[in-house]
């Protein structure tokens, strides 16, 4: 997310976000973060033609810092391979209008396991997320390194064709738009131990946008 402007570049592969609506820029965690603007309509986001290794089947995790000043009234996509009405949804990464973290999976691109903590974002501060999905067995979440967990059913995740955007959703009625500042977006196409989310936060500046 160090880009001033224009396209957000994958520090470990070939995952370039493409710059949808102009999204800006603050002084992030580690050099600079996105500033996304939902009244812009802003994201970030790759098709699911260009993609590699965003099409999760199983097992994930996925780490970002972000900063909001606000949850009433809406929800904050983080992250999102999800396309509705049907048939399109695969997972989603979510601050809840109560300012809880949420996460969500399809094995099917229709029906949704998913899973929301009770612990809240704290606002006007950079916050460490994390979501891990072991799959057949447990949801989890942590904000700033407190822990949350849950067991799940579903044994994997839903191929979809959907693009993969950081910043909102693919659905046209429900896009639950980002508003704020997010950086060191990474995402592991496995379930990374709980020693692994302690040291990204205990680091201070998280990962880069990898994929593995």
């Amino acid at each position: 997310m160090d880009e001033t402007s224009g396209n957000r570049s994958d520090s470990a592969g070939s995952n370039t976000l493409a710059d949808n609506n102009t999204v800006g820029y603050v002084s992030g965690k580690n050099g600079n973060a996105a500033n996304i603007i939902a009244a812009n309509t802003e994201y970030l986001s790759i098709t699911d033609g260009s993609q590699s290794g965003l099409d999760l089947s199983g097992s994930f995790t996925i780490s970002a810092w972000i900063y909001i000043s606000s949850y009433g009234g809406t929800w904050n996509c983080i992250a999102s391979k999800y396309v509705s009405p049907s048939g399109g949804a695969s997972y989603q990464f979510l601050v809840n209008n109560s300012g809880n973290l949420h996460i969500g999976i399809s094995d099917d691109g229709t029906s949704f396991e998913s899973f929301a903590g009770s612990n809240n974002i704290t606002l006007n501060q950079w916050n460490h997320v994390v979501c891990r999905f072991t799959a057949g067995s447990e949801f989890a979440l942590w904000i700033n390194g407190s822990k949350e967990t849950t067991g799940a059913t579903k044994n994997s995740v839903y191929n979809s064709t959907a693009d993969f955007i950081v910043g909102r959703r693919h659905y046209a009625t429900s896009p639950y738009q980002y508003n704020g500042y997010i950086d060191e977006i990474a995402l592991w196409n496995t379930n990374i131990s709980d020693n692994a989310v302690t040291a990204l936060y205990k680091g201070g500046t998280g990962r880069f946008y990898i994929t593995s």
